[in-house]
C-alpha cells in the first residue's frame, strides 16, 4: 500500500533567526534554542522536522510550525551525535 511521506533537506546551519524562531516555534522551543551552543544545528534540525510533518500533511509552513512542538527532541541526545 503507497505511503505519504514528508522529505526535507536542507545543509546543516541554517542561521537561527530570532523573528523566525518567534514566529514559527513556541516558546518551549525557543527557549531552547536560545540556550543551545549550537543554535544555526539545531535551528536546521528543528525547522527540517516539523516542516516535514506539514508537508506529509498537505500543507505548507501556513499550516501551523507552531501549533505543535519537540521539545523533548531538542533537549535529547540525539543533537549529540550530529553536532
Amino acid at each position: 500500500m503507497p505511503q505519504n511521506i514528508g522529505i526535507r533537506g536542507l545543509w546543516p546551519g541554517l542561521p537561527c533567526n530570532p523573528k523566525v524562531v518567534t514566529r514559527f516555534f513556541n516558546a518551549d522551543e525557543g527557549m531552547i534554542l536560545s540556550a543551545s551552543n549550537n543554535k544555526d544545528i539545531h535551528f536546521t534540525k528543528l525547522w527540517v522536522l516539523k516542516e516535514s510533518i506539514l508537508k506529509y500533511k498537505g500543507v505548507g509552513i501556513s499550516g501551523g510550525l507552531s501549533d505543535f512542538s519537540f521539545p523533548e527532541y531538542l533537549m535529547s541526545d540525539c543533537f549529540s551525535a550530529y553536532g
